[in-house]
């Protein structure tokens, strides 16, 4: 933390220096400056705007979601769950086209190989 303007003042004067320098190595970290000299402030203000709000909420999972796809032009959607628990939704109608349970365990990720084929 710059505990007076003499700090302040030299850390300014390194900045300027790095920014002039021809050396491309030099990394530097820990904090973050705005183009007129000014540190970036800590957190920036929030926003005013609302929250998002969901269009629709796909129900048909009992744990927590893990993994989700989307594949065939988007117009399904594979989720997987905690409990091993797979749900292939169609997008147009938003209602599940086949549930099964594929593993003992959570799915951890899913991806489509070929044209029909699942693996999880």
């Amino acid at each position: 933390m710059i505990s007076s303007a003499r700090e302040w003042q030299s850390l300014l004067a390194a900045r300027r220096d790095l920014k002039d320098s021809d050396d491309s190595n030099i990394v530097a970290s820990g904090r973050a400056w705005l183009d007129d000299d000014s540190e970036m402030p800590a957190a920036l203000p929030a926003t005013t705007l609302p929250p998002a709000q969901p269009v629709y909420v796909l129900r048909g999972h009992g744990a927590a979601i893990h993994t989700l796809l989307f594949f065939r032009s988007n117009t399904r959607l594979l989720t997987g769950d905690a409990e091993g628990w797979i749900v292939i939704w169609s997008v147009a109608i938003r209602r599940p086209t086949a549930v099964w349970r594929a593993h003992e365990a959570s799915i951890l990720g899913a991806q489509i190989w070929g044209n029909d084929k699942l693996i999880t």
